[in-house]
């Protein structure tokens, strides 16, 4: 299967180098309809019906979106500041950091070349999203127990089982635009009590669509029982839970990172002029706090209440703190 897509691609790109415009125009023809042959087989041996349709529309949502200017321009601000020096460290290291990982389950015979796409999903999707919403692990009660508990339920081996089967191409193309524009009408619904029927509607619609799914999904696994229980199909069940478990620790630290960060930039506007007192400070808070992120957002929260103009302010502020004085 490695060297079946390895091939494939080499004889990609070899037939993208032989096209030359000198040649004859019936063999440039050729060569290139050839290309493009290859370039539908690769997809087709890659990508299911259903991420075939997704990116065909996707496609087409993009060159409409860079069309239109105003909407274009919003797209190209976003970028500049996902690419920003900030945010392209952190990010950089969490690709550093997932490669770690995926290296230690390349050595342990879990990862292998099958999951390659599946990596990709996860890292654009889930991975990207929750470094985004970080802060929301110091904010929001239990909020790794949760995303744990999320990534570990029943209902996801149904989601896996669904999405692993897909239809014919023009049903998904046809039916994909639809599922979007009901799950907006849903959603737009929400917002006001008057378009409470259309809730009701669209809700209804969905959920037979999704038991039609579930249905023909089901109906596919025991008709290719032998084909579904394979080991790379396994390790594609297994893939996204292994990889919230490894991935929730970095996570924690990059909230604790960030609380901190915040935390020392209000105390530096109190005290900026006195440099050695500073330093003092920030120390007895990480001394108080360590890598403890709920003592520490609690720490937080008192702050605001309190002046440090001495050692011994933050000396006695600590005290009180760890006796349980500013419980809230």
């Amino acid at each position: 299967m490695i060297f079946n897509k390895v091939n494939l691609l080499l004889d990609l790109i070899l037939d993208l180098q032989h096209i030359n415009l000198d040649d004859d125009l019936s063999k440039s023809k050729l060569r290139l309809w050839r290309v493009i042959l290859n370039i539908i087989e690769f997809v087709q041996s890659n990508f299911n019906n259903r991420e075939i349709s997704l990116g065909l529309w996707f496609i087409v949502f993009l060159v409409w979106v860079l069309s239109q200017k105003k909407i274009s321009g919003s797209i190209f601000s976003l970028i500049k500041i996902i690419f920003s020096k900030a945010l392209l460290r952190i990010n950089l290291l969490m690709l550093l950091y997932l490669s770690v990982i995926l290296l230690l389950l390349y050595r342990i015979n879990f990862w292998r070349f099958s999951l390659l796409k599946d990596t990709i999903y996860w890292i654009s999707g889930v991975a990207f999203i929750m470094l985004m919403n970080a802060s929301k692990a110091y904010t929001e009660p239990y909020f790794f127990k949760k995303t744990l508990l999320d990534n570990l339920k029943f209902v996801l081996i149904l989601e896996f089982v669904v999405n692993f089967y897909s239809y014919n191409l023009i049903w998904e193309l046809i039916l994909l635009p639809f599922v979007v524009l009901l799950v907006g009408m849903n959603v737009v619904s929400e917002l006001e009590k008057d378009h409470l029927v259309v809730k009701k509607m669209t809700t209804a619609i969905l959920s037979i669509i999704g038991i039609i799914y579930t249905i023909g999904a089901i109906y596919q696994v025991f008709s290719n029982l032998t084909d579904f229980l394979l080991y790379d199909n396994l390790r594609s069940l297994l893939f996204p839970a292994i990889m919230i478990c490894f991935y929730l620790p970095f996570i924690y630290l990059i909230a604790l990172f960030m609380q901190y960060e915040t935390l020392f930039s209000r105390i530096s506007i109190r005290i900026s002029e006195n440099k050695k007192l500073l330093r003092f400070v920030k120390f007895q808070v990480f001394k108080c706090s360590h890598f403890n992120l709920k003592k520490l957002t609690r720490f937080a929260k008192s702050v605001p209440v309190y002046n440090f103009y001495s050692r011994e302010d933050i000396l006695d502020y600590v005290q009180k703190f760890n006796n349980g004085y500013y419980e809230s």
